[in-house]
């Protein structure tokens, strides 16, 4: 069995699927997170397509290590193409055994896992309507994005204020057993999420996911050594060695890796 055809579809900016048939017909499907810029990723694996065919879809770690390391440049296109690539040769894989692709990885580690439901709304009032209605559909944790949509426009004084009061009319709203966290999306200086982090130390937060820019391990380290809200971050780290620079640096205390983009990376 070797590696036929490789096809590839933009259906929209956040999705970018990879189809891969071999010569016994088996078809497996992947799928790219590079959101935002598919073209990049689909001209990429252009050029993976012609290491590809031909070749044995069983030896995905050989071909993920190939790719991976016969490129000087790096970056979230690259890592993009590898891991739907990678994610369609597993499915191949699963397909050719007849058996999940969790079991082919080791099998189940537990019985169940918790979840969080993301919560929408633009004003405070319908933040704190939606947090209402999933927790009576059972959910013990919601996060949202804090800041207005305006955000870019307010002052430091005002985005802290607005944050805060959002924080605690969900807080109120849904209670103490409840998890809150909160998604800020890299808009925040170290210093300012520094700020906002000590200013909801009370509020008793899970965590807060990207409170500054992933270019930094040591920045984000600095905003985690700050404050007693504990810090989230990798989505949008790419390799196992960027996760080991922000680990090392105690940059963290929840990975929050894409799993859907870059699974076998991180």
């Amino acid at each position: 069995m070797k590696i036929q055809t490789i096809e590839s579809y933009i259906i929209r900016a956040s999705c970018h699927i990879v189809k891969i048939e071999t010569t016994t017909g088996l078809i497996g499907i992947g799928e790219s997170g590079f959101w935002g810029f598919p073209e990049g990723t689909d001209a990429i694996l252009k050029t993976i397509t012609k290491y590809l065919l031909g070749k044995d879809p069983m030896r995905i770690d050989h071909h993920w290590q190939y790719i991976y390391r016969n490129n000087h440049h790096r970056g979230g296109a690259l890592h993009g193409a590898l891991s739907a690539i990678d994610i369609a040769l597993w499915d191949l894989k699963g397909k050719y055994f007849n058996a999940p692709v969790w079991q082919l990885l080791g099998g189940k580690c537990r019985e169940k896992v918790r979840v969080y439901m993301h919560i929408n709304g633009i004003s405070e009032e319908e933040l704190v309507k939606d947090a209402e209605e999933k927790i009576r559909q059972g959910f013990t944790a919601v996060r949202f994005r804090p800041f207005a949509p305006d955000a870019q426009k307010l002052t430091h004084s005002s985005l802290i204020k607005t944050t805060i009061s959002r924080v605690r009319s969900i807080r109120e709203a849904v209670g103490d057993n409840v998890d809150i966290l909160i998604d800020v999306h890299n808009q925040l200086t170290p210093t300012e999420a520094i700020v906002l982090g000590m200013k909801l130390e009370k509020y008793n937060l899970l965590f807060i996911e990207d409170p500054t820019k992933q270019d930094s391990a040591e920045a984000m380290a600095y905003v985690a050594a700050n404050c007693q809200v504990p810090v989230a971050t990798g989505e949008r780290l790419h390799t196992l060695f960027e996760f080991k620079d922000f680990l090392h640096s105690r940059a963290c205390a929840y990975i929050r890796p894409d799993i859907l983009s870059r699974r076998r990376n991180n």
